[in-house]
């Protein structure tokens, strides 16, 4: 048993070096939260009494030592204390949770409350046949109606960025947000079978408020498609529709926290959901000829399957 492991274990026990060196299985069930890291295997470990009656968390990391033939000759282990990190990262966790709870209880709160307000629309607008009155209570649903999309996405986008990025096939993505959407007689086809990014867990949300502002914001669209292009920088996926298209003057502002002209801040977010692994958004029609984003994803963040 190595000596070195006593200033921190208190005891003789196996180092991640001598798992390194001999890939020992049993040293491994030592470490059940051992991560890889490139050429790199590190793990956390609380060591009681180290550093007072607390102890403290601190990350072993050890790699190969190589000749220039390949072969191990031998191992390098550093240590270093993640106390601090550690205990910042749970209360940032339990601030998130309490967070969510807050916010799902309000969300609850609002939903039932729009649910009593639908009602008593529904019945104005059978109890009264005056068309100005009848105007009011069209204008009063829509006011409603866009609360609701607002309290949608806040339940959608509440775990935004507390999951690690991955690979995510496109068209897998793309499937499961049309999935939610009623796009009733307008044609939908996506062509992007093989092609994988690396992006937030939430990329199908990205998609879905895409399509949605084509299908409920944009007028006339029969057709949506969905492709993609290989480019010297990277690759884009393309939305495509054959509405109307945006106006240049709203563009500029297209992506912004506090967008007008009727399209929320369901662009807003899918921006914010795409830019955490560095891929951007642009907005690309001809007004008047039908809206086109373009997903822009660096070299690095695309893969060909």
């Amino acid at each position: 048993m190595c000596e070195y492991s006593l200033p921190f274990y208190g005891k003789r026990r196996p180092m991640l070096v001598d798992l390194v060196l001999t890939g020992d299985p049993d040293i491994e069930a030592n470490y059940p939260d051992l991560i890889q890291e490139d050429n790199n295997i590190a793990s956390d470990v609380l060591i009681k009494h180290f550093r007072g009656e607390g102890g403290a968390y601190l990350r072993f990391t050890a790699a190969a030592l190589k000749d220039p033939y390949g072969n191990i000759t031998g191992a390098v282990e550093s240590i270093i204390d993640v106390t601090d990190k550690l205990m910042t990262e749970s209360a940032l966790s339990n601030t998130t949770k309490k967070l969510n709870t807050l916010t799902g209880i309000i969300r609850t709160d609002l939903s039932n409350k729009l649910a009593v307000l639908y009602g008593y629309l529904r019945m104005g607008a059978i109890k009264f046949s005056d068309p100005e009155v009848i105007s009011f209570v069209t204008d009063i649903k829509d006011a409603a109606s866009g609360i609701e999309r607002q309290i949608n996405i806040s339940r959608d986008f509440r775990d935004l960025g507390t999951k690690p990025p991955s690979w995510v096939m496109v068209q897998k993505a793309v499937n499961e947000a049309a999935g939610k959407l009623d796009f009733g007689s307008v044609y939908f086809r996506t062509w992007t079978e093989r092609l994988e990014i690396f992006a937030d867990p939430y990329l199908p949300s990205a998609f879905s408020h895409l399509f949605d502002n084509a299908l409920n914001l944009a007028e006339d669209v029969t057709k949506i498609v969905v492709t993609y292009q290989i480019r010297e920088d990277g690759c884009a996926v393309i939305i495509e529709d054959n509405g109307p298209g945006i106006p240049d003057s709203v563009k500029v502002k297209l992506f912004n926290q506090s967008s007008e002209e009727g399209y929320g801040r369901g662009l807003f977010l899918t921006h914010e959901i795409l830019s955490i692994t560095g891929i951007d958004i642009v907005e690309t029609g001809i007004p008047g000829k039908g809206a086109r984003f373009e997903i822009i994803i660096p070299s690095e963040g695309y893969r060909i399957r």
